[in-house]
C-alpha cells in the first residue's frame, strides 16, 4: 500500500512538472504512464534538503535534469515542523 501511495505522488508531481513545461497529453493504463501517446519510464532520484543548502538546490536539479532523471523525490521531516 506504502509503494502504491508513493508511485501516485510521484506521478501527480510528474505530472504537475509536465504541465509547466509544455502542452502535453499524458494518460495512463494498467501498464505505464503515457506521454504524448508513447509510454514513459518515469525515472527520478531523491534530494534530502535538510542535507543541502537552499543555494545548493537549483544546481542540483540542474545536475538531475541532465543526469537524465524526469522527477525528484522528497520528503517531509515532520520533526522540523511540529512540536514533541
Amino acid at each position: 500500500m506504502l509503494l502504491s501511495s508513493w508511485i501516485v505522488i510521484l506521478f501527480i508531481t510528474s505530472l504537475s512538472l509536465l504541465c509547466l513545461c509544455s502542452a502535453t497529453i499524458v494518460a495512463y493504463d494498467s501498464k505505464s504512464i503515457i506521454i504524448n501517446g508513447e509510454r514513459k519510464i518515469i525515472f527520478s532520484s531523491a534530494i534530502h534538503y535538510p542535507h543541502s543548502t537552499s543555494e545548493m538546490w537549483p544546481d542540483l536539479s540542474n545536475k538531475s535534469k541532465e543526469g537524465g532523471l524526469d522527477a525528484i523525490e522528497t520528503y517531509v521531516f515532520w520533526d522540523r515542523y511540529e512540536p514533541v
